[in-house]
């Protein structure tokens, strides 16, 4: 009698625990699909971090390409304004050379 209550115990303890395994199984299972599913939506956030920064940095781009052709323009103009002063110098001392050598030969 005492022996078929102590099998009856022992195996309502096994069914207990394989309920409570077969539960810890389905909650390792959920718990994986959140991980799989927040390692996805992690991926997704790094993903648009990198865009964003990405898109960033062409804005970035763009603006000191902007400042670049910028002071390009103001350089180029400078250096054709110094080029026009040395040109006009260059006439002008030519001018007066020819004017001295027209004078000395007079």
């Amino acid at each position: 009698h005492d022996t078929m209550q102590e099998l009856a115990h022992v195996s309502h303890t096994l069914h207990q625990l394989q309920t409570s395994q077969t539960e810890m199984r389905h909650e390792a299972m959920k718990l994986q699909a959140e991980t799989r599913t927040l390692l996805k939506e992690s991926a997704m956030v790094s993903v648009k971090a990198v865009q964003a920064a990405q898109q960033q940095g062409v804005q970035v781009q763009e603006a000191n390409r902007e400042e670049t052709t910028k002071r390009f323009r103001e350089i180029s103009d400078a250096n054709k304004k110094a080029i026009a002063d040395i040109l006009k110098t260059m006439e002008e001392r030519l001018s007066s050379s020819v004017d001295q050598v027209q004078s000395a030969v007079g």
